[in-house]
């Protein structure tokens, strides 16, 4: 097991090594590259009993969200590997030559998808395997054609290393080169690894305060690197006022999505909007006291969600709902619409466990006002049994802050697919263009080069005439 953070020189030498393995990465066939996360993810599974004692030790959480979470990391790999052999990954496009065109002729062109080099990633807390050493950023680089060099999170450094040795070995036995995935520990490690000249960008998942950590070191490099950061979300859920569910249900639903997970989820609903006189303020509270939690993730993180609870509870905008305010309940804040704008920006904010605001409101005015008030956010929901005018003007103001919107639905659970998007305007994220969930988190890894007037044999094979390979030609879907 790790006994101490990562020498300096040992820093710079896994750093090299991920450099000199970045040629081979890049040009291992998609096939190959598959074969090396399929690899390791049937390692993982065949490991996970040993992984799923390890991480509940380091971060107690619940043996059985583990077991699902190591499911879901092995089926992410493969939906990349299944990517790469479908050629899902590459964005080919092909203008052929025109030498009639006017004004001026143009000649062939050919744009291609390429990796950027070794990249480091900054692990999440809170899903030790999902957002782990072998999680969404590490499989949707490698499999990019990028080196990857892990700093290991301090909340689970023992399952870190376990995770690196085993996917590390699976990888090499199916082909990978020596420094294709390698791991660091320390926060002195992480910050000379974001500074090392090598490093062509950053993943990072946690922390306002961590990720602005980052976003100087990598500011103090002489080049400048992509940095892409999840910093935290006050993710909102509004309900209005044509609604027709009970009450009991929506607290209910809201609740457990305030609690799964301890409520230490990026996509936890930390706001509830709704329409005055409901009763739904009470209701959510009374639920909330009778859902008993076990705190996860270690003292360091409960004694910073206490601070929040305080920082909140400071707000002379908002009154204690929940009776119980222990670290084994959530805690509910309630408010008004005209109550909040006097202190919006303290009680704004996330706060990294189970506890939430419900806010009501008189009208639409207060509502669409407070919809312009929210900050940005990964996702929102809009509960609404209707598709009329109310609808549409919040929902043109809402989209505008987050990088999902869900109808009738709750925030929590994020599904690792092609389509889904799992980033948002800054802070949530620090580039809301990209996801760091589903296969179009690649794109943050790679970078486009185009090709102009290369005879044929003198391209890359797959951007050759006859290929197969799926392309936009001219402007239109076809194959090379």
């Amino acid at each position: 097991m790790m006994s101490s953070d990562t020498r300096d020189d040992d820093v710079d030498a896994l750093v090299d090594l991920a450099w000199e393995a970045r040629i081979p990465v890049a040009r291992a066939e998609p096939e190959e590259r598959a074969s090396w996360l399929e690899s390791a993810a049937t390692a993982l599974e065949s490991s996970g009993e040993q992984l799923i004692a390890l991480a509940a030790s380091e971060t107690a959480m619940d043996p059985a969200r583990l077991r699902a979470e190591v499911a879901r990391t092995a089926g992410q790999a493969r939906l990349f590997g299944r990517a790469l052999r479908e050629g899902g990954l590459r964005e080919v496009i092909v203008d052929r030559a025109r030498p009639d065109a006017v004004p001026i002729p143009t000649a062939d062109l050919r744009r291609d998808l390429v990796p950027l080099g070794p990249i480091a990633v900054f692990p999440a807390g809170n899903f030790p395997f999902a957002f782990g050493v072998f999680g969404g950023d590490t499989v949707s680089a490698l499999a990019s054609g990028n080196p990857v060099v892990v700093k290991a999170h301090p909340g689970y450094p023992s399952t870190s290393e376990v995770t690196a040795r085993i996917v590390i070995e699976a990888m090499r036995s199916s082909g990978a080169p020596s420094g294709a995935l390698s791991l660091v520990t320390g926060i002195s490690a992480g910050l000379r690894l974001v500074s090392a000249p090598a490093i062509q960008a950053v993943g990072f998942t946690g922390s306002f305060a961590g990720g602005r950590a980052l976003q100087r070191a990598i500011d103090a490099r002489v080049v400048p690197i992509p940095f892409y950061g999840e910093l935290g979300s006050v993710n909102p859920v509004f309900v209005l006022p044509d609604f027709v569910g009970s009450v009991d249900d929506l607290a209910e639903g809201f609740v457990g999505s305030l609690t799964g997970g301890d409520g230490r989820l990026c996509t936890k609903p930390g706001v509830l909007i709704v329409p005055r006189g409901r009763g739904i303020a009470e209701e959510v509270a009374r639920r909330a006291d009778s859902v008993d939690l076990v705190p996860t993730l270690g003292a360091s993180v409960e004694s910073r969600f206490q601070s929040e609870l305080a920082h909140l509870a400071a707000s002379p905008a908002l009154d204690v709902l929940t009776a119980d305010r222990s670290a084994h309940h959530a805690v509910v804040f309630g408010t008004t619409a005209q109550e909040l704008q006097h202190d919006a920006e303290r009680v704004l904010v996330e706060a990294f466990g189970p506890a939430a605001v419900v806010v009501e409101y008189a009208d639409q005015t207060e509502l669409l006002s407070l919809a312009g008030t929210m900050p940005p956010a990964l996702v929102a929901s809009v509960f609404t049994a209707g598709t009329d005018a109310q609808l549409a003007a919040l929902i043109a103001v809402v989209r505008d802050r987050v990088g999902r919107l869900v109808h009738n639905g709750w925030p929590t659970g994020v599904a690792v697919t092609w389509a889904m998007h799992h980033g948002g305007p800054f802070p949530a994220t620090t580039a809301p263009l990209h996801t760091s969930v589903g296969v179009t988190s690649a794109r943050r890894w790679q970078r486009p080069v185009v090709y102009q007037g290369f005879a044929q044999e003198l391209l890359p094979h797959h951007l050759r005439d006859g290929s197969g390979t799926e392309a936009r030609i001219d402007g239109r879907a076809g194959v090379l």
